[in-house]
């Protein structure tokens, strides 16, 4: 699901991706970090941060690539 919303977002994709977040999964919580990366707002960064800190390693990694890519592809906007 969440590699879908990232490849063909849809109006409430980014919510759906937060949500996912929240998963007991690691590899759905991980999708959904990188498909935040590739379509969502500065309103996924603190979510992301906080996966960042407190994470599984592979969420961890998820989560700073999905972070450092919403920050390159939205940089010019949050200014």
């Amino acid at each position: 699901v969440a590699m879908a919303l990232g490849e063909n977002p849809t109006h409430d994709a980014e919510a759906v991706l937060l949500e996912l977040l929240r998963a007991p999964e690691d590899r759905v919580v991980a999708a959904s970090a990188r498909a935040l990366g590739q379509i969502g707002t500065l309103q996924g960064l603190p979510p992301l941060r906080a996966l960042i800190e407190g994470g599984s390693r592979p969420i961890r990694i998820a989560a700073r690539d999905a972070a450092a890519a919403l920050v390159t592809r939205l940089g010019a906007r949050a200014r």
